[in-house]
């Protein structure tokens, strides 16, 4: 059975895979979440849950690519978790984005991580043909900027 959770009076949300709606009860305007996930993606960020807090505002959890720099790879850009509190406009569009800057903890641990890859051979780089231990691969995207993908799995 499937339970309503109203975070707020004036705010009734309905998630389903193919349609989540978020309703605005005061202005009586529907806004489509998946156009406001379609927004921030536009604004770079792969959202990946979220959530309303009242009428007005929403949690999105997301990532965004940030720039890392390494010895070997050089500037490689990496998806790093953001935790953004998002206003909406009295339409239910967005009004205004906080938190859109990853922590520098999650900058130190995307750093680690790309060392830890490149330190292991687990890390191919664009041009070069991939090798099966490669985990991850460094692409270039449609803005010409170096991009870390994942690939392949590996279990040890």
């Amino acid at each position: 059975m499937l339970k309503k959770i109203i975070p707020h009076d004036s705010l009734r949300a309905c998630f389903n895979r193919r349609n989540l709606v978020n309703y605005n009860m005061a202005s009586g305007e529907k806004k489509s979440l998946t156009h406001i996930e379609k927004t921030l993606k536009e604004k770079g960020f792969d959202v990946k849950k979220i959530t309303p807090l009242t009428s007005e505002k929403m949690e999105v959890h997301a990532n965004t690519l940030h720039p890392i720099q390494n010895n070997q790879t050089g500037e490689v850009n990496v998806p790093v978790p953001v935790r953004l509190t998002v206003s909406l406009d009295n339409k239910g569009g967005i009004k205004n984005i906080e938190g859109a800057s990853p922590t520098p903890e999650a900058v130190r641990d995307a750093e680690h991580f790309v060392k830890t890859l490149v330190d292991n051979n687990q890390l191919g780089m664009p041009g070069q043909p991939s090798s099966s231990h490669q985990t991850h691969q460094i692409e270039i995207n449609k803005q010409g900027q170096k991009v870390l993908t994942r690939k392949n799995f590996s279990a040890f």
